[in-house]
């Protein structure tokens, strides 16, 4: 992806090639969270030179999320405990939110591009609370309003944030 971003300028045929190889490996089925936010960053990495690629290395990500959704509501209360009264808590969730936030921040950057593919990729998350995030996310985004991370900062964008508006302090 570095050596992508670095001949763009002279040469975005050549970088599109990379990202396409790039793309061929992460959009493979994840088997951790580091492999989504790889996904996340081919796609940002895509975004300068074609926002329709971006869009398809973010969907396998968001299938995989909602089999992992699926999945911890039918573990829930046997081998762990990420959802609180059937509903998957929105702050301090974990790493599962915080995977969600990371694909709802690529949408905003996105949505600054092609809002209607962003809130139609979106619509991909099946649980209701993903699609509220990352349309949150996205409307946070294309606001300008930059978020705060919480002190729960895993996957390297947190569950419990708030937001700041530009030019104001929380």
């Amino acid at each position: 992806m570095r050596f992508a971003d670095s001949v763009k300028s002279e040469n975005p045929k050549l970088a599109l090639q990379l990202l396409d190889d790039a793309k061929g490996i992460v959009t493979r089925k994840a088997a951790n969270y580091r492999q989504l936010e790889a996904q996340a960053n081919v796609a940002h990495a895509f975004a300068s030179l074609d926002v329709t690629r971006s869009f398809e290395t973010l969907e396998p990500g968001i299938a995989q999320i909602n089999e992992l959704l699926s999945a911890a509501a039918v573990l829930n209360g046997f081998e762990l405990n990420l959802l609180r009264d059937g509903e998957l808590p929105l702050q301090n969730g974990g790493s599962l939110i915080g995977a969600i936030n990371k694909v709802g921040k690529e949408l905003a950057f996105l949505a600054k591009i092609d809002f209607e593919r962003a809130q139609r990729t979106s619509d991909g998350f099946q649980a209701p609370e993903a699609r509220v995030l990352s349309k949150l996310a996205i409307v946070m985004g294309v606001l300008g309003a930059t978020p705060i991370e919480s002190a729960d900062n895993r996957f390297g964008f947190a569950g419990g944030r708030s937001f700041n508006q530009p030019g104001r302090r929380n």
